[in-house]
């Protein structure tokens, strides 16, 4: 294009997986010149990481604003709402790309004039859970209300049927484009001495086998599940085998004080490991012989991407922004499906993952052909190019 695109990108969640994928999506952006990027963010949900981002865009012209809301509906929103188009007159953006919810309402109630060509990543729709609520109905006829604003990117099949089946949204502008991993950063250690002394470092027996998991505590990820199931695991294989979870987590103090009491009442306790945080999680997936995911839904989990690009097994229930691995498409070697919240199901998972041989592993391959940053994000850019000259 003979000039860059003004992009705009607009998130409230500024961390976990959506932050990842604004991160990731941002700096790409910058980098390939072929954009100038303004940043919309919230400091409600903030994070060490959002607060870099904020100064990267800054130090490179960029302009940024904090819309200061959280992820449920409030009285604050209409004062972001009035904050955005303000940001939208000053800068003038040719695309508006919304992420999540929160932000994905605001963008789409402003003017055409305002905010350009809109797009909108879910990264998971809200009633993509399997339980019926009120606020589950709510959210579905918001999303229903607005989604036929601007071009909606899915980053999974499962999202992608949910918006055209549930929200009846089959008419949509939409586009199915993954989330993305860096091949480069997450992968498997070639030398056994170095996962023996990361082994030492942990305090786990050499011989050990470890299950890991990367997720916060709460309703969508369901780590009741995977302690069930890892504790039925336990029970079954022979003792001398050494199996052990490895579970990377945070949360409030209550909810860490209530599954560290579940893990002592299934007679885990001795084999659940709780490493602290770090700012380097790849070295995470490179002790463990396997990962597992518990949730109840999911867009499309970067720790899931992660451990493909680090070649893990991989045990996963077969819920919503989950099933998809399964793709043929894919054809991934080692993956083991379990029912969504059916503790019995998610253990058999896991003992045909342990009982599997693990050679010929084909997850890094895939990784890299299917989900590497270029290729996501140059999707992305892609789309935003084609709206514009339309």
């Amino acid at each position: 294009m003979s000039k860059s695109l003004c992009v705009l990108i607009v998130c409230e969640a500024c961390i976990d997986g959506v932050f990842t994928h604004v991160e990731g999506l941002i700096r790409y952006l910058i980098g390939t010149r072929e954009a100038r990027v303004h940043f919309a963010y919230s400091s409600v949900r903030g994070c060490p990481r959002s607060k870099k981002l904020v100064q990267e865009v800054e130090s490179l012209g960029g302009n940024t604003i904090d819309l200061k809301v959280n992820n449920a509906p409030a009285f604050s929103d209409l004062q972001a709402y009035y904050k955005l188009i303000k940001f939208c007159h000053k800068n003038k953006p040719d695309i508006t790309h919304a992420h999540s919810s929160k932000a994905g309402a605001l963008v789409r109630l402003l003017p055409e004039k305002l905010s350009g060509a809109v797009f909108y990543t879910p990264h998971a729709y809200y009633g993509m859970d399997y339980n019926n609520t009120y606020k589950k109905y709510f959210f579905n006829l918001i999303e229903r209300f607005l989604g036929t604003r601007g071009t909606s990117i899915h980053v999974s099949p499962e999202e992608r049927a949910f918006s055209s089946s549930i929200l009846r949204l089959s008419n949509q502008d939409s586009l199915l484009i993954p989330n993305a991993v860096n091949c480069s950063v997450f992968s498997p250690l070639e030398s056994s001495s170095q996962i023996l002394a990361l082994k030492k470092l942990l305090r786990i027996p050499s011989s050990a086998f470890i299950f890991g998991s990367i997720a916060r505590l709460g309703h969508q990820k369901n780590p009741q599940l995977l302690y069930q199931s890892f504790s039925l695991l336990h029970k079954h294989v022979d003792k001398s085998a050494g199996i052990y979870l490895l579970h990377l987590t945070s949360g409030t103090a209550n909810e860490l004080k209530e599954l560290r009491e579940l893990a002592v009442e299934l007679e885990i306790d001795k084999h659940v490991i709780y490493p602290s945080y770090t700012s380097n999680p790849e070295i995470v997936y490179q002790v463990l012989d396997a990962f597992c995911l518990s949730s109840r839904y999911e867009g499309l989990p970067f720790t899931v991407l992660e451990a493909l690009a680090t070649d893990l097994p991989i045990v996963l229930t077969d819920a919503p922004g989950l099933k998809s691995f399964g793709n043929s498409r894919y054809n991934l070697s080692h993956i083991f499906y379990g029912d969504t919240c059916d503790k019995d199901s998610f253990f058999e998972s896991m003992l045909a993952c342990f009982e599997s041989p693990k050679d010929n592993i084909n997850h890094r391959n895939i990784a890299i052909e299917h989900f590497s940053i270029n290729s996501v994000y140059g999707k992305i850019l892609h789309a935003y190019q084609r709206k514009v000259l339309k």
